[in-house]
């Protein structure tokens, strides 16, 4: 069977185009393969650093740590941070790096920064703090507790207004600080909520470092030194 030279021409003209569009592609992409080498990817996280790297808090009080991420180029890297303490006894931490200490002094822990598999830490010594009521936990008694229709209301009794008022106790339930027993003073069981009535105090809650340091002052055996 002869073929004319213009069926010839015809299957010639094909394939040359089916060329033509082969070489196009493979020039649009880059004539690369998604299974061949690559360099590293220096903008992944490969260190962490903490500051402060140690520190001494005192139990009951507060200390802000940061973190400093960088890449393989040691450059800074914007990523989210996961803070966390080696033991509860230690203290705990909220997610922006502040530290509030446990309310057992003598502790040694560590304060953890995390970012995927890498991470970094920071050694952590909770000391005695010396509580001053007047200093430390007054203010907080005036603002969340001394406030009308509450105590300053003579709420149960109890008015919270000075060192004298909170140690007088009230008449409905007797004393509520009992020195040297945290545990077991009335007005800590009314924080937690695990004493009759409502938890205080009515307008929310009180920091939790607040809460240890009204604590570590009764377990001190809630000297007067409020400065009255």
């Amino acid at each position: 069977m002869r073929v004319s030279m213009r069926s010839r021409g015809s299957v010639i003209g094909i394939f040359l185009l089916a060329i033509s569009i082969t070489l196009t592609a493979l020039f649009a992409g880059g004539c690369t393969s998604d299974d061949g080498p690559s360099g590293p990817d220096l903008t992944t996280v490969a260190s962490i650093s903490v500051s402060p790297a140690s520190g001494a808090v005192d139990n009951g009080f507060t200390q802000l740590f940061s973190a400093t991420v960088t890449d393989g180029n040691g450059d800074p890297v914007s990523a989210t941070v996961s803070w966390s303490v080696d033991s509860a006894d230690v203290g705990s931490i909220e997610q922006n790096g502040r530290f509030t200490a446990g309310v057992t002094a003598a502790l040694n822990g560590w304060v953890i920064a995390t970012v995927g598999d890498v991470s970094d830490s920071a050694a952590v010594t909770v000391v005695e703090a010396d509580i001053l009521f007047g200093t430390h936990l007054l203010p907080t008694f005036q603002s969340s507790c001394n406030l009308a229709g509450c105590h300053a209301g003579l709420a149960g009794g109890l008015q919270l207004n000075s060192y004298s008022e909170l140690m007088a106790g009230n008449s409905s339930n007797g004393p509520v600080v009992t020195p040297g027993d945290p545990e077991n003073s009335y007005i800590i069981r009314k924080l937690l909520g695990d004493a009759p009535g409502s938890r205080m105090p009515l307008s929310g809650s009180v920091p939790q470092s607040w809460f240890n340091q009204l604590w570590i002052w009764i377990g001190q055996s809630a000297p007067d030194n409020s400065g009255q």
